[in-house]
This record gives C-alpha cells, sequence and structure tokens, in this order.
C-alpha cells in the first residue's frame, strides 16, 4: 500500500508537467535560458570545490530547499534520505547517518553525528537548532570523519555554512510566515558596506508555534540572531569575526501512550506482564501522555484485568505534570583568519562556544536539565595550491571544554523520588592531521590522511535517590591515529569513479552507576564512592566504492556509492536500573540511572543512488534512494536481550526521496513554481535496544507540495502543505512492559511513541531588497 502511494505522487508529478503546457501557451517568446544543472560548491575537504569532483560522500542542501520543509535539524531527514534525525521528549536529538549513531540523552555523552557551524564543531548536541537561516548551504558528510575535522566523529558530520558578508554590496531580504498550529515566523538579513574593504552582516530569526500535541507539547518557540564582519584589507588577507545567538524557549517535546494488554497475570494487580501492537491508544497520536490523567476510575476488574496505563496511573507513578518546559540558550563567538602565503593559504579560526540549559521535560519518564557548558577551541591548517601534481593540507585542532550540570531522571514521582545527579566534566583535546593528494597522471589520483588525537576526560559527581547516595570520580585518556586513502579516476570529462577507506573514532566515556549495575539480586555490597565507571571508545572503518556523472550537455546527474561499514565498540546509551544494595540501604532498591556500554560489532552494507534530470528549461527531476542491511554480531547484552543478529537501531531497509519542480513562466517575467516531493521510509528499528516487536516500524509514505509565485526582482509568495496525507510517523519507541511490585518502584515505563509533525501548511512572503 505504500508503494502504491509513493507511485501515485510520481503520477502527480507526470500530470504537473503536463499541466505546464497549458500555462505556457501564453507566455511570449524569450532568450534561450542555460538549460544545465546548477554546479553546486562545497568545502567538505576544507577546499572550495565542484560537489561532482570531489570524492567524498556528501549531500548538499540549499537555503530554498531548507525553508520549504522547516528550519529545524530534523527537517534534514526529509531531503537526505541517509541522515535519521529524532528529537524525543528531551533537548538531547538523536542523529544517525547511515546506521551509526547513538541516543546521547544526559549531559555527558559525545554525539557520533558532529554538527559545525561555521567550521566549528558544536560539541553539545542540544545546541545543533536555531541556527538554519540566512545560510550558505548544509553539506552532510556521510560516514566516519577522522582526518579533517576538529572532533572525530564515526557516525558523520553536518557543516552549517552561514552566508558571509559582501563587500562592496548593500541587499537586505525579509521572511514573514504563518501557518497551521499558530505559526508565525519572521526572518531577515541585511548586508552594509562599510567601505571599500569593510562589510557587515546581520541576519534574525523568530518563530511561535503551538505543540502538535493536545497539551501544547512539541512546540516551536525561538529567537534568534548572528552578526559578521569582514574585513578584506587586500587580495592575500580575509578577517572575519562573527557572533550568533539563539534562546529556545516552549515547552519541547511530547509523546503519546500506546495501546495495551495483559498477557500473564502472575497473581493479583499490579503483577503483571503487557504487551501492545504499537498504535496509539483510542487511535489519537496526538493526545499526549499527561492528558490521559482524566481522574477515570481504574480500579481492576472482576477477572484481574488491568491495561498498562491503568496500572500506571493507579499505582501512583503517573506524571501528571503540566510543567513542562525550555529555557534553554545557545551563543558562539567565532574567529577567522585567511592569508595567502607561500603559494597557498593559511587558516586560523578560534572560537568560543557557550551552552545553558534550564529544561523539564514531562512525559513517560520526567527529566530535568540543568546545563553550564564551555568549549573554546582553536584550528590552523594550512592547504598549499592544488595546481600541481601534490597538493595537501597540515593542521592542528585544540579543544578544552567544561560542563557543569544537574540532571534528574523521574523527578516527581508520588511513589518515587527519582534520581538526581550533580556532575562537573571536562574534556581536553588535540589533534594534527595531514592530507595529501598525488597525481599520478592527468586523470589518476591518490589520496591519503593521517590524524593523531589525544583526548583527556574527568568526571566528577554526587547521584542520589532518595536516601541513598553515590559519588562517581574518574579521570580517563584515549589516544588514536586515525587514516583514510583513496584512489580517484576521471573516467571522462563529467565522469568521476573512486574508491576509499576511512578509519574513524571516538572517544570513550563515563557513566553514574555501581561496578554491579544491572545484576540484579546477585549483586554484592557495593562502596558508597567508586572511580569509574567507563565506556570505551568505538570505531568505524568503511570503505567507499563511488561514481559520480553528468550526461547529456549536464542536463543529467548520477552518483552511486556502494559501502561497508565495519562499526566496533558501538556506545550504547538507555535508561537502566542499577540495584543498590548495602550499603545504600535496605537492599532491593532498583534505582534508574543512565548506563552507556560497548555493543559489539556492527555490519552494515549499503548503497546509495542519487539523481537529477532536467527535462527542457522548466522541469527538474530528483530521486534519492538508499538501501541498507545492518547486522549487530557477537555474544552482546543490553539490558538483559542478548541483540546479536538484529538489525542496528535507526537504519531503515530503505529509504528514498522523489521529487519534481516544475516552472511556468508568465507573460510579465514574473513565474509559477510549482514542487511536489514524496519520501519513503521502509522498516525500522526505532527507539531503545530492547528490541522489542512493537519497535519494528512499518514502511510509510509521506509527501509535501508548495506553490510559489516569484516575480522575478522583488517579492515571492508561497503557499505550502507539507505530510499532505497527515501520516503519524514514529520516530521513537519506549517500554518495556514489565511490571514488577510497587515496592521496588515505579514500573520500567508505559509503551510511549514520539512522532514526526502531522498534516501542517501555511504561507510565506520574501522579500529582496
Amino acid at each position: 500500500m505504500k508503494y502504491r502511494t509513493l507511485l501515485a505522487l510520481t503520477s502527480a508529478m507526470t500530470v504537473c508537467c503536463v499541466a505546464s503546457h497549458a500555462l505556457a501557451q501564453d507566455a511570449p517568446a524569450s532568450e534561450p535560458e542555460a538549460t544545465t544543472l546548477e554546479e553546486i560548491v562545497v568545502t567538505a575537504q576544507r577546499r572550495e570545490e565542484s560537489a561532482q569532483r570531489a570524492a567524498i560522500s556528501v549531500d548538499t542542501v540549499s537555503p530554498q530547499e531548507l525553508e520549504n520543509v522547516g528550519t529545524n535539524p530534523g527537517d534534514l531527514t526529509r531531503l537526505v534520505p541517509s541522515i535519521q534525525f529524532s528529537q524525543v521528549s528531551g533537548v538531547y536529538p538523536q542523529t544517525s547517518v547511515r546506521g551509526v549513531g547513538n541516543n546521547p540523552l544526559n549531559p555527558y555523552t559525545d554525539a557520533t553525528v558532529g554538527f559545525n557551524y561555521d567550521g566549528v564543531p558544536i560539541t553539545r548536541v542540544a545546541a545543533s537548532s536555531g541556527l538554519y537561516y540566512d545560510l550558505q548551504r548544509v553539506e552532510v558528510l556521510k560516514g566516519p570523519q577522522g582526518t579533517l575535522y576538529g572532533r572525530n566523529q564515526t557516525g558523520g558530520a553536518v557543516n552549517i555554512v552561514p552566508r558571509a558578508p559582501e563587500i562592496g554590496q548593500y541587499n537586505a531580504n525579509m521572511l514573514v510566515e504563518v501557518g497551521s498550529f499558530g505559526l508565525a515566523r519572521v526572518g531577515g538579513a541585511l548586508n552594509v558596506p562599510l567601505n571599500d574593504t569593510m562589510a557587515l552582516r546581520g541576519a534574525f530569526s523568530l518563530i511561535e508555534r503551538d505543540g502538535y500535541y493536545d497539551s501544547g507539547l512539541a512546540d516551536d518557540v525561538g529567537q534568534s540572531g548572528r552578526l559578521i564582519f569582514r574585513y578584506e584589507p587586500n587580495a592575500d588577507l580575509t578577517l572575519q569575526v562573527g557572533l550568533d545567538y539563539h534562546h529556545q524557549g516552549g515547552k519541547g517535546g511530547g509523546s503519546t501512550l500506546l495501546n495495551s494488554t495483559f498477557v500473564t497475570a502472575g497473581g493479583p494487580p499490579p503483577f503483571r506482564r503487557y504487551t501492545t501492537d504499537g498504535q496509539p491508544l483510542g487511535g489519537d497520536p496526538w493526545v499526549d501522555v499527561n492528558q490521559r490523567c482524566d481522574g477515570v476510575d481504574r480500579s481492576a476488574t472482576s477477572t484481574g484485568g488491568l491495561d498498562w496505563d491503568d496500572w500506571w496511573y493507579i499505582t501512583g507513578n503517573s506524571p501528571c505534570r503540566d510543567d513542562a518546559q525550555r529555557d534553554d540558550t545557545f551563543a558562539g563567538l567565532t574567529g577567522l583568519m585567511e592569508m595567502n602565503l607561500w603559494g597557498g593559504v593559511l587558516t586560523v579560526i578560534p572560537a568560543v562556544r557557550t551552552t545553558d540549559l534550564d529544561s523539564q521535560t514531562v512525559g513517560a519518564t520526567n527529566l530535568r536539565n540543568i546545563e553550564e557548558s564551555t568549549a573554546s577551541s582553536l584550528e590552523i591548517r594550512y592547504a598549499s595550491s592544488d595546481e600541481g601534481r601534490f597538493s595537501y593540507i597540515l593542521g592542528a585542532f585544540l579543544l578544552g571544554e567544561d560542563v557543569d550540570s544537574v540532571f534528574r531522571i523521574s523527578p516527581g514521582y508520588p511513589n518515587n523520588p527519582g534520581t538526581n545527579q550533580a556532575i562537573d566534566t571536562t574534556t581536553d583535546s588535540w589533534a594534527a592531521f595531514a592530507t595529501a593528494r598525488y597525481s599520478l597522471t592527468d586523470v589518476l589520483r591518490l589520496t591519503a590522511g593521517v590524524r593523531y588525537t589525544h583526548d583527556d576526560k574527568t568526571f566528577a559527581g554526587t547521584s542520589s535517590a532518595g536516601p541513598n547516595s553515590l559519588t562517581i570520580t574518574a579521570d580517563d585518556s584515549w589516544s588514536e591515529v586515525t587514516y583514510n586513502a583513496g584512489l580517484e579516476w576521471d573516467i571522462g570529462p563529467d565522469s568521476l569513479l573512486y574508491l576509499s577507506y576511512a578509519r574513524g573514532y571516538k572517544a570513550g566515556g563515563f557513566f553514574f552507576a555501581t561496578p554491579n549495575a544491572g545484576f540484579g539480586s546477585t549483586a554484592p555490597a557495593a562502596p558508597t564512592t567508586v572511580t569509574g565507571n567507563t565506556f570505551d571508545p568505538e570505531y568505524v572503518s568503511a570503505i567507499t566504492l563511488g561514481s559520480k556523472n553528468t550526461f547529456f550537455d549536464r542536463r543529467l546527474r548520477l552518483n552511486v556509492e556502494i559501502f561497508r561499514y565495519e562499526y566496533e565498540d558501538q556506545q550504547v546509551s538507555q535508561f537502566g536500573t542499577d540495584d543498590w544494595t548495602p550499603p545504600f540501604g535496605t537492599g532491593g532498591y532498583n534505582n534508574t540511572v543512565f548506563l552507556t556500554v560497548n555493543q559489539g560489532e556492527v555490519n552494515i552494507n549499503g548503497v546509495e543512488l542519487e539523481s537529477q534530470l532536467l527535462l527542457g528549461e522548466n522541469t527538474l527531476l530528483s530521486l534519492n534512494v538508499q538501501h541498507l542491511d545492518t547486522e549487530i554480531s557477537g555474544t552482546t547484552t543490553s539490558a538483559g536481550l542478548n541483540t546479536s543478529g538484529f538489525p542496528t537501531l535507526n537504519a531503515a531497509d530503505l529509504t528514498a526521496t522523489v521529487g519534481i519542480q516544475h516552472t511556468f513562466p508568465l507573460s510579465n517575467g514574473a513565474e509559477i513554481v510549482a514542487d511536489l516531493r514524496g519520501q519513503y521510509r521502509g522498516d525500522i528499528w526505532i527507539g531503545t535496544t530492547d528490541y522489542l516487536p512493537f519497535m519494528l516500524a512499518d514502511p510509510v509514505t509521506t509527501g509535501d507540495f508548495s506553490l510559489t509565485y516569484d516575480s522575478g526582482q522583488t517579492w515571492r509568495l508561497t503557499a505550502y502543505v507539507n505530510n499532505f496525507t497527515d501520516e503519524a510517523v514514529p520516530v521513537f519507541f519506549s517500554g518495556t512492559g514489565e511490571a514488577r511490585p510497587s515496592s521496588m518502584g515505579p514500573p520500567s515505563s508505559p509503551f510511549t511513541a514520539s512522532y514526526r509533525p502531522p498534516r501542517t501548511y501555511g504561507v510565506r512572503l520574501g522579500l529582496n531588497f
């Protein structure tokens, strides 16, 4: 059925093409326009180059494409099939690329997929939002980034590239948007030339939207601004300094309860084990968990039947709260110096980024995040000229970060005091790197890169639950050499064939638990002070065979990649229990903690196809497809489950985006642009590593449509509808279904789900000055 929907979308695109001839009949004859695909320039390899000539796995998203689907990191999922992004109920988003990712749900977990803003790594994953306005482009790099980038990333990197000031030019733009769910958004930019050598560019974005859930959760309230000054005293020197700021308010994300039934009795209530079909309770995915606090008598029936949500409430473990909030502030100061030196370019990028979180998440698990962090970084690199047979880049990177936070799990349950964690962590990292390219012939090149990274981390804090407390202090260091090698062959004027191998690494870290966490009643007595606990680094080895081609006078672009990843010691994080035994208390008390362990090897095989076809002068067709085959190997137990043989999380077997954009020229010089896009996501395991049957999400297809009137000069007006089929697309499942005596605290968790946005629509006005 889902494939039929995708076919229907494609058929609708064809109808749009045919209909265009009727509108175009009255258009006057005009000069022939360029009928070639636009060249895309990227800096993913620290040099400006055509994306079609770059022998790397990279997707680019233009500002216009991002504007059409949204302004959040999660909106990239609708444009780039290889990336899966979900903002669950907390402030820490989950991101994976080609099946490589993790669940950074606490303040002491590093990201597997990195976000970089204007060349600077964003170390706190919560700070990756609020930057998607007034951009040149967004680059999504796939595979381990273990050589050129400041923070080693095993999954990939998202490079956010803002528009730089333009010397000698005055221009301005403004965007005003209104839409469903009370959406109101306004943004703009102003470029001011100060003289022949200096320019200043300022930009801002304000958004306010009600929540998708009936409780008001999953809203968006944010204020963003940036100011960039650029100075070019001569052709050999560029100096730049930029300041950016974002405040995220509102209530944050939400979740809904799923249907549940008990499958075994095991005694009188509340002793039950439950199951679910994965469907929203009552059939409505937008009734928030907290809206189930309706005062209905949920006593057990005479037969002892008691649904999971009933058990959850009558035992006093319901959150039943309405105090969700986000009051998070992110800011950055970035410098840049580029100097032409000895025939190459010396680049220096100093930066400071700060994060100030104060958020309260309410739902199946209440989370309180109070965090202050400061990260200072410096990158220095020299890129030789690439005009000869041999070219190279040499560089060094320094990072110092301090995070001071309070992380509370399940605070405010009537029957459970929750867990309070006061934490202070530091990271000191430095690296030296080098890459080189050598042309064996005019069409054949060898590439290689190496990077040495050293990470020092410290961890100190106290975790308390009721009368029990645990103090952990730890420090550790990791050093690693990562590298890549490749072969590039120009098999034609517009065709590139490449083969590459890359090795990626992400440092280890710490988590809050006793050494015997997860052993249950067999756990021996543990001290109240623990040195540790730690998890080891993770590694990804990637082999990629790719081909980038342009045919038919640059009307057809066809790129294909085949890849294999070996993902070693994957860092897996999830909520679990730490069975604190004497001397912590009376014994048998299950304390909720966030555990991070190293999972066995994950094998990832895949193929990706990207194509664009320009039909005539006015019709652009696009197709991007990715197929993944993933499997966890080895004997690995996570939360008591042997995950060997399962696919990895957040790795759909098939994802695809298909689109058509058609331009209708008008007699007054204006044009109407119709844009229809479809997205397909196949079977995918999402949620926690419990791998319960309902966590395998079914295939789903969604579609977006927009219609734009562009005056060609000063203004454009767009009407749009996104997810016009109003599909409820789950991005995260949680729940264990294991009931246990109330004397042991609350149940593990109810069955819940979080979803992508429902159908949304609106009107957007853009002005250029």
